[in-house]
């Protein structure tokens, strides 16, 4: 098994996170200890990858086949939990893609030098959206549909434009890509990392 996600924790946010990755069908490896979610998992989507273990240790992680995987989400119960576990992860893969959840924002500079290159706080994040939906509701509105689109026809995503591609190095209307795959640009990287970006127009 290889360029698999895994999924440490199968909570209400763990749940979340395996909707929308099967829902883009992702390949998932789910670690979890507890039976009564794991078939709750298998029952909502069969054929599922669940493996009734503690995520934070090693052996765990090996058996998710680590060395091989694209990303891995900790979204374990507690912050110290999942600080141990982007420690371990990060040591078994140097290139993995670690996302983690803070419960507590003040361990957040923790967590990146730990090694995982994105922290969540959902607290935080839902005190932004209460307030965003106070404010600008209809803006809101529209995100969620773009990402969450069932159809896939109206779905905000992103491509990686790799080196001698017929895209590469070429402006938004050169790629001329609206007209010839109907999709509609809104920004890009010109480094894969997730930093400042060059918006259209």
């Amino acid at each position: 098994m290889k360029n698999h996600y895994i999924i440490c924790g199968a909570g209400q946010t763990g749940f979340q996170v395996i909707k929308e990755l099967h829902f883009a069908n992702e390949l998932i490896v789910v670690l979890e200890k507890e039976e009564k979610k794991i078939q709750l998992l298998e029952k909502e989507f069969p054929g599922i990858i669940c493996l009734q273990k503690d995520a934070t240790e090693e052996e765990s992680l090996l058996e998710a086949q680590i060395q091989t995987a694209k990303g891995l989400v900790a979204v374990l119960s507690n912050d110290k939990d999942n600080l141990f576990l982007v420690i371990t992860a990060r040591f078994l893969n140097p290139n993995l893609k670690i996302i983690s959840r803070a419960i507590d924002l003040s361990i957040e500079s923790k967590l990146i030098r730990a090694g995982a290159n994105y922290v969540v706080s959902p607290n935080h994040i839902g005190g932004l959206r209460i307030a965003n939906v106070l404010i600008r509701p209809h803006a809101v509105s529209f995100l969620d549909r773009m990402l969450r689109d069932k159809t896939g026809m109206f779905r905000v995503d992103e491509i990686y434009v790799e080196e001698g591609s017929y895209l590469d190095g070429k402006t938004f209307k050169e790629s001329n890509i609206q007209k010839y795959v109907g999709v509609y640009i809104f920004a890009y990287y010109p480094k894969m990392e997730v930093g400042e970006c060059i918006y259209n127009p």
